[in-house]
């Protein structure tokens, strides 16, 4: 069964996208090896985890961590290799294996393999749960994620305090989730918009504070990608907020200018005005 978790990067670079080098370094475990690796493992992200076995099928998401014990594939290298090769086929980023035997060594032959498919290929000890190695790794790529999700309400309150418009705001958004991003009203009209926006196929998703709806938020998700609707929680926590500001600030000013015009026609209607300048 494969977990997943939704992949918004952060402004400014892939600093909150947890990575195959964080898992290695962070995983608190003893015996992890490397037995197969490209030259930069920072530079894999990592979204997800999940444990497999043949037939693999299309359950692999792309930039997720295959557990396997790989038991069909120790005497076949045939097998094993087109394991590899499947794995690598799904965009995966990394698979890691267990074997019964800790003095089993995969052939030099499926080495080769994976080295030249550039599917990094790590090993941890059979003793190792899969159930803890998940659970662990899910945990980590949530912090990073929310990492991510507090630069970018900070970026978000600036804009808003520097009397930034929702454009800018959009911007921000589209570069943190990497697609383009529109901000629209209550009623859908669009107030900020970043990249091109196709209304239709995108995700509709609720500016709300509590029970209080202050507009909506589209993001134009890749067809291949997790829904957002999954991360409502951290959408709620850290981006309605500095978004609800703006549709705030134009509640007022548009409360001020109705303030104005009733004042305005109120000391027409009973005379308080002595002049024309005055009137104006």
């Amino acid at each position: 069964m494969a977990a997943q978790v939704a992949r918004p990067g952060s402004d400014g670079g892939d600093h909150f996208v947890y990575t195959l080098q964080n898992f290695i370094e962070d995983l608190p475990i003893q015996g992890l090896t490397i037995l197969s690796r490209p030259a930069d493992l920072s530079s894999i992200p990592v979204s997800s985890i999940s444990a497999q076995e043949l037939p693999l099928d299309a359950f692999v998401r792309e930039n997720e961590i295959v557990l396997s014990t790989l038991i069909s594939c120790w005497n076949d290298e045939e097998l094993f290799q087109q394991f590899l090769r499947d794995i690598k086929r799904s965009k995966a980023a990394a698979l890691v294996v267990c074997f019964r035997n800790n003095d089993y060594v995969p052939s030099q032959r499926v080495l080769d393999c994976a080295a030249e498919i550039g599917l990094p290929l790590l090993r941890i000890p059979w003793e190792i749960r899969f159930a803890e190695v998940i659970h662990f790794t899910l945990d980590q790529i949530h912090e990073k994620n929310i990492e991510g999700y507090k630069r970018v309400q900070e970026q978000l309150f600036n804009a808003y305090f520097t009397s930034q418009s929702l454009d800018d705001a959009a911007g921000i958004l589209s570069r943190f989730f990497h697609v383009p991003v529109a901000i629209a009203g209550r009623s859908l009209d669009i107030k900020g918009r970043s990249g091109k926006v196709s209304l239709e196929n995108a995700e509709l998703l609720d500016i709300r504070i509590n029970s209080f709806l202050w507009g909506h938020l589209y993001i134009c998700q890749p067809e291949d990608c997790a829904p957002l609707l999954k991360e409502t929680e951290l959408l709620g926590k850290y981006i309605a907020l500095p978004l609800s500001l703006w549709f705030n600030r134009e509640n007022i000013e548009s409360m001020t200018v109705l303030k104005l015009k009733n004042d305005f026609v109120w000391n027409l209607a009973n005379q308080n005005y002595t002049s024309f300048q005055e009137m104006m």
